[in-house]
Protein backbone atom coordinates (compact mmCIF):
# COMPACT_ATOMS: atom_id res chain seq x y z
CA UNK A 1 0.00 0.00 0.00
CA UNK A 2 1.44 3.33 -1.01
CA UNK A 3 0.18 5.82 1.52
CA UNK A 4 2.19 9.05 1.82
CA UNK A 5 3.22 8.34 5.40
CA UNK A 6 6.86 8.05 6.36
CA UNK A 7 6.32 5.37 8.97
CA UNK A 8 5.76 1.80 7.71
CA UNK A 9 4.05 0.55 10.90
CA UNK A 10 1.53 3.41 11.01
CA UNK A 11 0.78 2.87 7.37
CA UNK A 12 0.00 -0.82 7.99
CA UNK A 13 -2.22 -0.02 10.98
CA UNK A 14 -4.18 2.57 9.01
CA UNK A 15 -4.55 0.18 6.07
CA UNK A 16 -5.77 -2.58 8.38
CA UNK A 17 -8.25 -0.20 10.04
CA UNK A 18 -9.57 0.92 6.64
CA UNK A 19 -9.93 -2.68 5.50
CA UNK A 20 -11.75 -3.62 8.71
CA UNK A 21 -13.98 -0.56 8.35
CA UNK A 22 -14.94 -1.79 4.90
CA UNK A 23 -15.31 -5.50 5.72
CA UNK A 24 -17.37 -5.11 8.91
CA UNK A 25 -20.52 -3.76 7.17
CA UNK A 26 -20.09 -6.27 4.35
CA UNK A 27 -19.89 -9.10 6.89
CA UNK A 28 -23.01 -7.77 8.64
CA UNK A 29 -24.93 -7.60 5.37
CA UNK A 30 -23.96 -11.17 4.47
CA UNK A 31 -24.98 -12.43 7.94
CA UNK A 32 -28.32 -10.58 7.73
CA UNK A 33 -28.96 -12.07 4.30
CA UNK A 34 -28.09 -15.53 5.65
CA UNK A 35 -30.52 -15.02 8.55
CA UNK A 36 -33.23 -14.03 6.09
CA UNK A 37 -32.66 -17.25 4.15
CA UNK A 38 -32.83 -19.26 7.38
CA UNK A 39 -36.04 -17.46 8.28
CA UNK A 40 -37.66 -18.38 4.99
CA UNK A 41 -36.58 -22.00 5.35
CA UNK A 42 -38.08 -21.96 8.85
CA UNK A 43 -41.39 -20.76 7.42
CA UNK A 44 -41.25 -23.46 4.75
CA UNK A 45 -40.62 -26.21 7.31
CA UNK A 46 -43.28 -24.80 9.66
CA UNK A 47 -45.89 -24.83 6.92
CA UNK A 48 -44.98 -28.43 6.12
CA UNK A 49 -45.21 -29.52 9.76
CA UNK A 50 -41.48 -30.34 9.97
CA UNK A 51 -41.29 -28.85 13.44
CA UNK A 52 -37.78 -29.98 14.34
CA UNK A 53 -36.25 -28.58 11.18
CA UNK A 54 -38.23 -25.33 11.54
CA UNK A 55 -36.93 -24.92 15.09
CA UNK A 56 -33.34 -25.44 13.92
CA UNK A 57 -33.68 -22.83 11.17
CA UNK A 58 -35.26 -20.20 13.43
CA UNK A 59 -32.68 -20.80 16.19
CA UNK A 60 -29.81 -20.07 13.79
CA UNK A 61 -31.02 -16.56 12.99
CA UNK A 62 -28.78 -13.81 14.28
CA UNK A 63 -30.05 -11.11 16.65
CA UNK A 64 -28.83 -8.39 14.26
CA UNK A 65 -31.09 -9.61 11.45
CA UNK A 66 -34.25 -7.64 10.60
CA UNK A 67 -36.30 -10.86 10.91
CA UNK A 68 -34.98 -11.77 14.37
CA UNK A 69 -37.99 -10.65 16.42
CA UNK A 70 -40.32 -12.37 13.97
CA UNK A 71 -38.27 -15.57 14.25
CA UNK A 72 -38.67 -15.54 18.06
CA UNK A 73 -42.44 -15.14 17.54
CA UNK A 74 -42.50 -17.96 14.99
CA UNK A 75 -40.52 -20.17 17.39
CA UNK A 76 -43.31 -19.65 19.90
CA UNK A 77 -45.85 -20.54 17.23
CA UNK A 78 -43.99 -23.76 16.38
CA UNK A 79 -43.94 -24.79 20.03
CA UNK A 80 -47.61 -23.87 20.40
CA UNK A 81 -48.60 -25.88 17.33
CA UNK A 82 -46.29 -28.89 17.75
CA UNK A 83 -48.02 -30.27 20.83
CA UNK A 84 -45.22 -32.16 22.56
CA UNK A 85 -44.97 -32.22 26.38
CA UNK A 86 -43.55 -28.97 27.70
CA UNK A 87 -44.10 -27.11 24.42
CA UNK A 88 -46.69 -24.71 25.82
CA UNK A 89 -44.20 -23.49 28.42
CA UNK A 90 -41.53 -23.15 25.73
CA UNK A 91 -43.94 -21.15 23.57
CA UNK A 92 -44.71 -18.80 26.47
CA UNK A 93 -40.98 -18.32 27.04
CA UNK A 94 -40.48 -17.35 23.39
CA UNK A 95 -43.42 -14.94 23.47
CA UNK A 96 -42.01 -13.39 26.63
CA UNK A 97 -38.70 -12.95 24.78
CA UNK A 98 -40.55 -11.21 21.95
CA UNK A 99 -42.28 -8.85 24.40
CA UNK A 100 -38.90 -8.01 25.98
CA UNK A 101 -37.57 -6.94 22.56
CA UNK A 102 -40.78 -5.46 21.07
CA UNK A 103 -43.49 -4.97 23.73
CA UNK A 104 -46.30 -4.28 21.25
CA UNK A 105 -45.39 -6.93 18.68
CA UNK A 106 -48.48 -7.87 16.69
CA UNK A 107 -50.56 -10.76 18.08
CA UNK A 108 -48.05 -11.91 20.70
CA UNK A 109 -50.44 -11.17 23.58
CA UNK A 110 -53.21 -13.00 21.70
CA UNK A 111 -51.05 -16.10 21.23
CA UNK A 112 -49.98 -15.99 24.88
CA UNK A 113 -53.61 -15.78 25.98
CA UNK A 114 -54.55 -18.78 23.84
CA UNK A 115 -51.84 -20.86 25.51
CA UNK A 116 -52.66 -19.62 28.98
CA UNK A 117 -56.29 -20.58 28.40
CA UNK A 118 -55.21 -24.09 27.36
CA UNK A 119 -53.20 -24.28 30.56
CA UNK A 120 -56.25 -23.22 32.59
CA UNK A 121 -54.84 -19.85 33.70
CA UNK A 122 -57.86 -17.72 32.76
CA UNK A 123 -56.91 -14.71 34.88
CA UNK A 124 -53.53 -14.28 33.22
CA UNK A 125 -55.10 -15.00 29.81
CA UNK A 126 -57.55 -12.16 30.46
CA UNK A 127 -54.66 -9.84 31.36
CA UNK A 128 -52.89 -10.67 28.08
CA UNK A 129 -56.09 -10.23 26.04
CA UNK A 130 -56.87 -6.91 27.67
CA UNK A 131 -53.43 -5.80 26.51
CA UNK A 132 -54.08 -7.17 23.01
CA UNK A 133 -57.33 -5.23 22.58
CA UNK A 134 -55.57 -2.05 23.74
CA UNK A 135 -52.88 -2.63 21.10
CA UNK A 136 -55.27 -3.69 18.32
CA UNK A 137 -58.86 -2.65 19.13
CA UNK A 138 -60.24 -3.33 15.64
CA UNK A 139 -59.72 -7.11 15.55
CA UNK A 140 -63.12 -8.63 16.25
CA UNK A 141 -61.76 -12.08 17.09
CA UNK A 142 -59.73 -10.78 20.02
CA UNK A 143 -62.79 -9.15 21.57
CA UNK A 144 -64.79 -12.37 21.16
CA UNK A 145 -62.03 -14.45 22.71
CA UNK A 146 -61.78 -12.00 25.62
CA UNK A 147 -65.57 -12.21 26.10
CA UNK A 148 -65.28 -16.00 26.25
CA UNK A 149 -62.58 -15.72 28.89
CA UNK A 150 -64.75 -13.37 30.95
CA UNK A 151 -67.58 -15.90 30.73
CA UNK A 152 -65.28 -18.66 31.98
CA UNK A 153 -64.51 -16.55 35.05
CA UNK A 154 -68.20 -15.67 35.59
CA UNK A 155 -67.68 -12.00 34.67
CA UNK A 156 -70.90 -11.93 32.63
CA UNK A 157 -71.27 -8.14 32.62
CA UNK A 158 -67.75 -7.69 31.26
CA UNK A 159 -68.42 -10.44 28.71
CA UNK A 160 -71.54 -8.62 27.45
CA UNK A 161 -69.67 -5.30 27.20
CA UNK A 162 -66.82 -7.01 25.36
CA UNK A 163 -69.23 -8.57 22.87
CA UNK A 164 -70.46 -5.03 22.13
CA UNK A 165 -66.85 -4.02 21.48
CA UNK A 166 -66.59 -6.95 19.05
CA UNK A 167 -69.63 -5.64 17.17
CA UNK A 168 -68.06 -2.17 17.05
CA UNK A 169 -64.82 -3.66 15.71
CA UNK A 170 -66.75 -5.56 13.03
CA UNK A 171 -68.51 -2.35 12.00
CA UNK A 172 -65.13 -0.73 11.32
CA UNK A 173 -64.48 -3.31 8.60
CA UNK A 174 -67.63 -3.56 6.49
CA UNK A 175 -65.84 -5.61 3.82
CA UNK A 176 -65.58 -8.48 6.32
CA UNK A 177 -69.34 -8.82 6.48
CA UNK A 178 -69.87 -8.81 2.71
CA UNK A 179 -70.17 -12.23 1.09
CA UNK A 180 -67.13 -13.35 -0.86
CA UNK A 181 -68.00 -14.24 -4.45
CA UNK A 182 -67.29 -17.83 -5.39
CA UNK A 183 -65.23 -18.77 -8.40
CA UNK A 184 -68.33 -20.12 -10.17
CA UNK A 185 -70.18 -16.79 -9.91
CA UNK A 186 -67.54 -15.00 -12.01
CA UNK A 187 -68.24 -16.92 -15.23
Amino acid sequence: LALPLPFGGVRRVLAAAALAGFLFPVYGAVKSFHSDILHNFGIYYSNGGSWGQALREYELEGPWAPTYVMSRYFLGNVYADRGEPGDLEKALARYKEVRAIAPDYVSVAYREAKILEKMGDHEQAIERMERQVRIDPVWEETWLFLAGLYEKTSATQKAAETRQEALAARAMWPAQTAPVPSLDSRT
